[in-house]
This record gives C-alpha cells, sequence and structure tokens, in this order.
C-alpha cells in the first residue's frame, strides 16, 4: 500500500512538473509561433493568437483576391494544401505547423472561391498541442 501511494505521488509530482514547465515556455514572451512571416510576432498567449492570426490572414488575402497569388503566398510560408479539389462552393484547406517544445502550433487557412478562382470567404485559425 505504501509503495503503491509512492508510485501516485511520483506519478502527480511528474504529472505537475510537466504541467508548470508547459505554461512557463508558452507563456514566455518569446514563446509565440515565429517561423514564417505570416506567423511570426503573434501574441506569445495561446487564447490571442488565433483571433490575430485570423486577422492577420483576412488583411493579407481580402475577398476578390486571386486563390493562385494566396497559395504561391502561403507556398512560400511552409503552408501546405490539403485538398486539390476545384469544387466550388467547397471549403478548402492549407496548414502548417510549427514544431517545438514543449508544444507544436498548427497554423490552418481555410477559404472558399468562386468559378473565377476569387476569394468568397476566407478565415484562420491556430492551435497548440503540448506536451
Amino acid at each position: 500500500m505504501i509503495r503503491l501511494l509512492g508510485l501516485l505521488c511520483v506519478m502527480i509530482g511528474v504529472s505537475a512538473l510537466s504541467s508548470c514547465t508547459t505554461w512557463l515556455l508558452v507563456a514566455r514572451s518569446d514563446a509565440g509561433p515565429t517561423s514564417t512571416a505570416l506567423t511570426r510576432d503573434l501574441p506569445s498567449k495561446l487564447s490571442d493568437f488565433s483571433p490575430a492570426f485570423d486577422e492577420r490572414i483576412r488583411a493579407r488575402f481580402p475577398i476578390g483576391s486571386a486563390v493562385q497569388d494566396m497559395g504561391i503566398e502561403l507556398a512560400r510560408n511552409g503552408f501546405g494544401r490539403r485538398d486539390w479539389t476545384t469544387i466550388q462552393d467547397q471549403e478548402h484547406r492549407a496548414s502548417f505547423t510549427n514544431y517545438g517544445l514543449p508544444c507544436a502550433l498548427d497554423f490552418l487557412v481555410f477559404w472558399k472561391a468562386d468559378s473565377q478562382e476569387r476569394l468568397t470567404n476566407i478565415r484562420a485559425a491556430a492551435s497548440a498541442t503540448c506536451l
């Protein structure tokens, strides 16, 4: 029984240490995503960087922009398109992952285009997956 209690205490300690380390590394002011021009200098607070990324993408690629131009810039920034269909009214997706420790930061761009391949809708999201 004492051995089981000791093991439980060790597991709780490791879990607490891991959580605190993750929080400290993510909460630091320089821990935000910095891998590409589109993800650089976003807020370091996890709850703020997704809305800031969405705002940046919407400003950079306004409605009516050419999908091809957007695709070229996304590719230059390490984003990969996750679908290659050209079905009108279908939402398309490109993504980029910044692998780091203790968190991997995922950036997604979603869009729809008209028959002339011009943006009719665009949105973006970012999230973190931490150890």
